[in-house]
């Protein structure tokens, strides 16, 4: 089964693309990896049938651009998915297929 990683958002851009965030997140369990799929609370997002899952586009760690972010940091991420609507500071994003 693969790690299990949960990222706790601090902030939230505006966003510059439909359907996508630019957020500032820290990593709280596990490697954060490009391509990883992450859900949200599905009682967060406020419209039936919207997927509560979110793909990581992109990782910025200390302006450079990186594959991964490790427990204990904090990056700039890009987002992409039909929630990334609601995202805001304190969400928490869980991987999918993890425990918990």
């Amino acid at each position: 089964m693969p790690e299990s990683v949960t990222l706790s958002i601090l902030d939230v851009f505006p966003p510059h693309e439909q359907n996508t965030k630019i957020c500032v997140v820290r990593c709280l369990e596990g490697t954060a990896l490009l391509g990883m799929s992450f859900r949200v609370d599905p009682s967060l997002v406020e419209v039936e049938d919207i997927s509560a899952h979110l793909t990581l586009e992109k990782i910025e760690w200390y302006g450079k651009s990186v594959e991964q972010l490790d427990t204990v940091h904090s990056g700039r991420v890009t987002v992409k998915g039909l929630a990334a609507e609601w995202l805001t500071p304190g969400t928490m994003l869980k991987s999918v297929g993890s425990e918990g």
